[in-house]
């Protein structure tokens, strides 16, 4: 257990430090708008996949 919460303490804290050093860059209206776009085209894919699917 000890060892899980160190490993998870690691990895949030470097994730933490990773994109406040992008905040700048992912305040840019070119990467906003790119962000947009791929999660509208992930969500769009997934409602395809659910509509076809069959019960």
């Amino acid at each position: 257990m000890l060892i899980h919460s160190l490993i998870n303490l690691l990895w949030f804290s470097g994730m933490v430090m990773l994109l406040s050093r992008f905040m700048g860059f992912t305040r840019a209206g070119v990467m906003q708008r790119a962000l947009k776009a791929v999660t509208g085209a992930v969500f769009v894919t997934f409602g395809i996949k659910l509509a076809s699917f069959e019960a």
